[in-house]
């Protein structure tokens, strides 16, 4: 039997009976020539109007592809078309099942003709991925959601549809970044939004007939987006979710629908002259309870509403708004202060702020979105919650260039935000570990750098006293922005935590170190371990700077890489209480580590009873290499542990690497009783410099599948 005749059969099953036939199977490489007869079977290049199926990943960047297809099937979770200007101009319908993918590069690089076209992800999945603005076609057509649409942190608009969604009850509408699904023009139809939208994902609903309406249903996850209701209706329906969106926008031919037991929560809710928050009616009113509001008259002048409960009709103790329909109400009690426009300003000015100047009292908002602009601290202050973040294009920077100290808050630096502590700024953060009554729980996300967020060190930042999760990073491991703390000039990031199991500092993947020039991350001393925990992400120490861990604590470096190069410092543990001080470098299979020592960095892992460990789990690898014309003590050294698999390499190639403390250096496994197939295994690799064993007690040991390699034999 042909590929042809399986995949008829095949799509027979999928379609559910409908006449589909295959017409052309591709079976070129992943960049073939389109019209190269041998990429086809049956060896011919595809006629007009035929069908076209592909099962592996191809990219097709400029090819003129000529003709006007019926239907292109990607089947499988190996399917996946790469499209580029130029790439696929023509087709009418395009299905992307089973776990297909189907990325989209650049404008205009697939057009939809017939008014009955279609992008059909509904069946057994699929997913669609944007890599740049508006590259969803234009045209008239039915776009029916993928398990995954991902907008790429892109803007993508689409126009003169006839439905948005139709019949998938989960997928995910997500973007890493803020970006925003605008459906504009011609809609023929209401339209319909099933599973759920996820990350940063936003919707923008603008149909020319004011009549079309968005149904927003939900099932998972929510969004921390932004919801635009430019005109027409947007319904959330009856048990809807959408709890945590960053801002909603209600034009003046726009109206928003909450319906029955919908949960709606908004930070920030704007409402234009001419639209309507629509609450329909029930028995027994309730009351949503709203940050900040937002009213925007014809003339443009935005107002606050004040503090208070508003509804359609006034009630004792009620106020009005005119741009509320229904028999609920609003209840607006703000939690923060927010500045207010997109000029930069200082931070001490009252009329700068929505509730005036921050205080410990209030939390601080500095999310204005569009621009860059800069909120400038000269004299001492004191706050609690604070989120930097920038809603719409551009970056939002607080420069602290005083004090600034904050007890017990819940800090977020997300996408578009940064803070800049300047030369003479200095940060002091308090977890406060204090009573049990007052501490956070050790798993609550209380300083959170996310989604491309900035923290730049020129003076102190002090993070101490810590109970709860300092995060660096996206906590879900997704995605490629980085968010990261640039430590530069003669800055100092110190992070010191109160108790084992009360406080971790986690970096996971996006997240990002750099320090230069004297800069110096410090991790204060402590007899616990645990308080650093690398899942992901990359450290880059040069110039002059150190990294300071001056404790015990365990995954001090560990799925992710890091580089100290020119002449940066790693200085290691000291003997701490009645222990001896162990620095761990770990790995899992998913992430591996690689630790390099590159010019003349150096590696001190501290006293004599300092221990160096290299302990990968579950198959990782661990990779220390020693390229620095450095000298490097390393203490104890431990490759390899009890139970658990994986590999730990150590290279040298300059340099002297000495192990010189009383238990010297042990390869393999310190137990001989468990199997064997778990222990780590690996090698030391000595192409050039010195490595030094002077280790009286246990001096040197190896087990198991460990070896010693010299030369270049590697």
């Amino acid at each position: 039997m042909s590929i042809k005749s399986i995949l008829f059969a095949t799509f027979a099953g999928l379609c559910a009976g409908a006449a589909i036939s295959v017409d052309y199977v591709w079976v070129g490489g992943d960049n073939g020539n389109w019209k190269d007869t041998k990429n086809w079977d049956p060896s011919a290049v595809p006629a007009n109007y035929s069908n076209l199926t592909f099962t592996n990943s191809v990219t097709f960047s400029t090819a003129d592809l000529g003709n006007e297809y019926e239907y292109i099937y990607l089947t499988n979770s190996t399917a996946a078309m790469h499209l580029y200007a130029g790439g696929l101009h023509r087709a009418r319908r395009i299905y992307v099942n089973s776990g297909g993918r189907l990325h989209l590069w650049e404008k205009g690089c697939l057009d939809m003709l017939r008014s009955d076209a279609e992008i059909n992800c509904g069946i057994a999945g699929g997913a669609i991925f944007c890599h740049g603005p508006d590259v969803l076609p234009p045209r008239f057509y039915r776009l029916t959601f993928p398990e995954l649409f991902d907008l790429g942190g892109y803007n993508q608009t689409v126009t003169d549809i006839n439905n948005l969604s139709r019949g998938a009850n989960e997928h995910v509408i997500t973007s890493e970044t803020p970006a925003m699904l605008i459906a504009t023009g011609a809609i023929s139809s209401d339209s319909t939004t099933y599973g759920h939208i996820s990350g940063k994902a936003g919707i923008c609903w603008n149909p020319n007939n004011s009549a079309r309406k968005l149904l927003l249903y939900h099932y998972a996850s929510e969004t921390s987006g932004e919801l635009i209701v430019s005109n027409g209706v947007v319904e959330i329906t009856d048990g809807a979710y959408f709890r945590k969106l960053s801002r909603t926008v209600i034009g003046p031919g726009g109206t928003l629908k909450v319906v029955g037991t919908a949960n709606f929560k908004t930070a920030h809710l704007v409402m234009l002259e001419g639209a309507k928050l629509d609450f329909g009616t029930s028995a027994t009113p309730t009351t949503c309870a709203l940050d900040r509001v937002t009213l925007i008259d014809g003339n443009g002048v935005a107002t606050d509403l004040p503090q208070g409960v508003y509804a359609a009709t006034a009630d004792d103790g009620v106020a009005v708004c005119d741009r509320i329909v229904g028999n609920n109400r609003i209840s607006v009690t703000p939690t923060a202060t927010c500045w207010k426009s997109t000029q930069s300003g200082s931070w001490s000015t009252a009329a700068n702020w929505s509730l005036g100047v921050p205080s410990s009292a209030i939390g601080t908002g500095i999310v204005e979105g569009g621009g860059d602009y800069t909120v400038t601290l000269s004299e001492p202050a004191a706050i609690t919650n604070l989120v930097v973040r920038n809603w719409g294009e551009g970056t939002a920077t607080l420069d602290v260039e005083s004090s600034l100290e904050s007890v017990k808050g819940m800090w977020e630096v997300g996408t578009g935000g940064k803070i800049l502590v300047g030369e003479n700024g200095e940060v002091s953060y308090y977890g406060t570990k204090g009573a049990v009554a007052t501490k956070f729980p050790a798993q609550t996300g209380v300083f959170h750098v996310y989604g491309g967020g900035e923290i730049e060190v020129r003076g102190r930042l002090a993070i101490s006293n810590m109970c709860g999760l300092v995060v660096l990073g996206q906590i879900d491991g997704s995605g490629s922005v980085t968010s990261k703390v640039v430590i530069a000039g003669n800055g100092e990031m110190l992070y010191h935590y109160a108790a084992n199991s009360d406080s971790y500092f986690k970096m996971h993947p996006g997240g990002r170190i750099e320090a230069k020039d004297y800069g110096t991350f410090r991790v204060a001393k402590k007899t616990e371990s645990y308080a650093w925990s690398q899942q992901g992400g990359s450290l880059d120490f040069s110039g002059h700077s150190t990294y300071d861990c001056d404790g015990m604590w365990d995954f001090c470096l560990g799925q992710g890489q890091a580089v100290f190069r020119e002449d940066a410092k790693m200085v290691g543990n000291k003997t701490v209480g009645n222990g001896t001080a162990r620095l761990y470098f770990t790995a899992s299979a998913g992430r591996p580590t690689e630790v390099w020592f590159k010019d003349r960095a150096t590696y001190s892992a501290g006293s004599a009873d300092a221990q160096t460990q290299l302990q990968p789990s579950g198959g990782g690898r661990v990779e220390l290499h020693f390229d620095s014309a450095a000298t490097h003590t390393l203490g104890f050294l431990k490759m390899g542990r009890t139970v658990y698999s994986g590999f730990s390499d150590v290279y040298i190639s300059d340099g002297v690497v000495k192990v010189d403390s009383s238990a010297g250096f042990n390869q393999g496994c310190a137990s001989t009783t468990v199997n064997a197939d778990s222990f780590s295994t690996g090698h030391v690799y000595q192409t050039g410099g010195a490595f030094v064993v002077n280790g009286g007690g246990g001096g040197y040991s190896t087990q198991l599948q460990y070896g010693f390699i010299l030369g270049d034999g590697f």
